[in-house]
Order: C-alpha cells, then structure tokens, then sequence
C-alpha cells in the first residue's frame, strides 16, 4: 500500500488551488518472494480531492487510519479513520476526522503500533525539541485517542524525525539530523517498555545523500523503502534483501598506564539484556566476539582492584568486518591503615552505603571495605562487627534477607583481601531498627539507613 502521483490505471488528478498533483492510494499483489505486481487504485470511497497522505491498517485489515487534508487550499494533514463496510466487494466508509486528547492535531505519517493499541505519529506540538518530532498516543476501548507522549531526546532532535514502524523489539523512522549521509536517513532504535534506546544509522547499504522514508520490513532482513535517490525529487518504491556478514570486535582491557589487565572476568550484554559472552580476558586482555552489525553492547567486569565511573559500551556503526575499542580502567588504591587508633571514628568513616532494593556493593563504595581491611591486616588482635541496616520501605522478614545479603557482600571482598571469616561477626537488622530514627523518613534518611556499619573490637 504506497501514495503515487505517476500515472496508473486510476487518472492523476490536479489541486485547482496548489496545482499540485494529487496522490492516489494504491494497492498491490506481493508474490511469495516478495516481488510487488503492478499497482491499481485501493478504493475510490477513499480518493477525494483532498489529498490523502501515510495510510495504516489493524491486524484484522478491517480499520484504517490515514492523514488527510481538509480543504483543498490547506496545507496541514490531520487523522482520519475508516472501516470496512463490506469485505467481498471491498467497499470503505467515508472518512472521518479522528480528534487526539478532543484535539484536531496537524501530523504526519501514522501508524499503528503491532498490537494496535497505540497509534505513532509525527508533528510540531508545543514542548517539542524542534521541527517534527515523533509522538505515540494511547487507542482507548472507546476508540478514542489519547494520552499522547513525546517519544522523548533519545529519538527526537532539533531537526526533524517522521515515519515510524515497529519490528519486534525496535522502531525504525526516519531523520534529517546532521551526521548521516544526507537528507531523511533510516534510522533504528530499541524498544524498552515505554524508552527508547541505542539509536543507530542502518548504514550507506539504505541510506543515500537523498532522502530515504518509510521503511517496512518484512522479514529480519528483507522489506521496502521509499526513497528519491534515482531523481531527487520523485519518490519510488525500493525493496531491500541486506543479509549482513557477522563482524569482529576485538576489544582489550589496559590500565591507566596502558598496560594490558589479563584474566579479568567479562560479560558482554547485548541491547535486549542477553549476556552474548562471559569469561575472562586473555593475558593480552583480549575480548573477542563475532556479531551482527548496527548493534550496541555493553560490557561488565567483575574486579575488586579495577573500577570505572563510565557506562562502558560500544556500537557498531558499519560492516567493516573488523572492530576494535580498547577499555581504560581505573585501579583502585590501598590506603594505609590509619596510625590513630581511633577505631569508632575510622569504622564511621568507611560505612558503605547501598542502593534501594540492592546489595551488590558499588564501585565508588568498594574502598571504604578496602579500608577495614588493611586496618584489621595491621592489627591482627581486631575482629570487625558488621551491621547491616535496611530503609523503612517494605516489610522486616524481606529486608533481615537484604541486610544478610549487603552483609555478605562486604564480607566476600574482606575474604579476597586476606581476613579471615572468624576474625568477622554479621549482625543483620533488617528494618526492625533504623540506623536513622525516623517515623515518615525522608529520601535523605532513607538512603543513610540502607548501609553497612563497621565496629571494630580487641579479640582477646
């Protein structure tokens, strides 16, 4: 189903007013390979002179949504609906106008999302980014639409992003943004619940110094575009059959000295959370893995002696069949034991605090261990007392497990760093008593309560 202005076996018609062509909604066979037959004239209920724009069906192919100008001197789109009246003889009703949040919106390119309970579109509303940005609204039971939201600065920009699709976890749509190869480029991005992540270029194989718009994929690696890179100006229909060759990426682990940092224990994450590789750098501190291009990864490390602030992650832009990025990590510094023995205060000043809900102990917190640490290596008489404290949220049983966990936690960096079990005592609180006395507790004392306590005592 495309828009046409050359001449078929339904005449072109003329705006008396713009003298521009008016488009008309075509339809065509697809053979079982794909190949497109020669278009004729979808329904003549739904050629008005009004100039009807992007069209989209339901699942059923029984409801459509389509842009339609309302006057022939307008130059906006807005959204109208039809439905099928009756299925043998392919008769529609007429279109009529569909209000957005009781709302006449002008837009561009609509498009039902794969389950049909929610339209996207594009437009100029106000507290956009600039120029069309991409918008997705709620089908209610009643029909109505509402609810919109702004697809957000993952996806819009200043510049201009219209026509978008879903495909299973991703959206593609186009864009003018600078840093493409010129035009409307293809773009893709992943779907996270409601966000939108990880936008790529789909590569020069597509996109052209042209415009490239409304790609609709087929299969994973077949589909059709429109695109005006034959003229200029013309838009045809282009079918794409891309089967991308799997790429290297070679990745190497260093210090800040540049030096390599072998056996480090990886995991390489790809964009949906599936863990593609997980073992250890080489003595190199080499990383290795063949994947398919225009992907992102993330990478995690497991180390108490390496640290970095930055999320670590790659994207391959192209399908060059080689990649290489090497990683820079930070290495955390012992500190020497304290020469007082004010053994409260230096306990207070390593507390370790843990984010909500969490137990893993974070990297910029992992020092303050480090530190109880050498203190009980320099005085072997010292055992350590740790606490563990939970926030008021949740009910005791859940959070006496949490604490018990957070506990166990600093205690699997103590043990790696030379202190022995015995030489340790867990006393979890769960939330039964609060670190910080409070009845409605503030954020501020909430995240003071979720922590680790040190007391260290003579063992003798």
């Amino acid at each position: 189903m495309w828009l046409r202005t050359k001449a078929t076996r339904a005449k072109v018609r003329t705006n008396k007013i713009t003298k521009e062509k008016i488009p008309n909604i075509l339809c065509t066979e697809v053979s079982t390979d794909y190949d497109l037959k020669y278009p004729t004239l979808f329904s003549y209920i739904l050629r008005s002179d009004l100039n009807e724009g992007v069209i989209t069906f339901n699942k059923e192919n029984n409801v459509a949504y389509l842009s339609r100008k309302k006057d022939l001197a307008s130059e906006d789109f807005f959204l109208y609906k039809t439905e099928l009246i009756d299925e043998i003889k392919g008769i529609w009703s007429d279109p009529e106008e569909v209000l957005i949040d009781n709302k006449s919106i002008a837009l561009s390119t609509p498009r039902l999302s794969q389950d049909n309970k929610k339209l996207y579109f594009a437009a100029e509303l106000p507290g956009g980014y600039g120029g069309y940005d991409l918008y997705i609204a709620d089908i209610n039971e009643d029909k109505s639409i509402g609810n919109v939201k702004n697809l957000g600065p993952e996806i819009n920009t200043q510049y201009n992003e219209i026509s978008v699709v879903e495909e299973g976890q991703f959206i593609y749509f186009s864009s003018d943004m600078p840093g493409g190869f010129g035009g409307y480029d293809i773009y893709r991005a992943s779907q996270r619940g409601d966000s939108y992540k990880y936008k790529i270029n789909i590569g020069k194989k597509i996109n052209t110094p042209n415009n490239e718009i409304n790609l609709v994929p087929i299969t994973k690696s077949e589909g059709y575009f429109t695109s005006n890179k034959n003229t200029g100006e013309i838009f045809d229909v282009f079918r794409y059959n891309i089967n991308f060759n799997d790429v290297m990426v070679e990745t190497k682990f260093v210090d800040k000295k540049s030096e390599s940092i072998g056996n480090l224990p990886v995991q390489i994450i790809n964009e949906d959370g599936e863990v593609l590789f997980e073992g250890n750098t080489d003595e190199n501190g080499m990383v290795s893995i063949s994947l398919l291009p225009f992907t992102e990864i993330n990478y995690d490390f497991d180390s108490d002696k390496y640290f970095s602030n930055e999320r670590l992650f790659y994207t391959i832009k192209d399908d060059n069949p080689k990649h290489y990025k090497t990683i820079e990590l930070d290495q955390y510094q012992l500190e020497p034991a304290a020469e007082k023995l004010d053994f409260i205060k230096i306990a207070a000043d390593n507390t370790v605090y843990f984010a909500f809900d969490k137990f893993s102990v974070k990297p910029n917190e992992i020092q303050n261990v480090l530190n109880i640490a050498n203190l009980l290596k320099e005085y072997p008489d010292m055992d350590v007392v740790i606490s563990g404290y939970a926030d008021a949220a949740g009910p005791h049983s859940y959070n006496y497990k949490l604490t018990e966990r957070r506990i166990n936690a600093v205690i699997t960096i103590l043990k790696q760093n030379g202190i022995e079990e015995r030489r340790i005592i867990k006393d979890p609180k769960g939330n039964a008593t609060l670190f910080i006395q409070c009845t409605k507790c503030t954020r501020e004392q909430n995240a003071l309560n979720r922590s680790v306590r040190f007391k260290v005592e003579d063992n003798k």
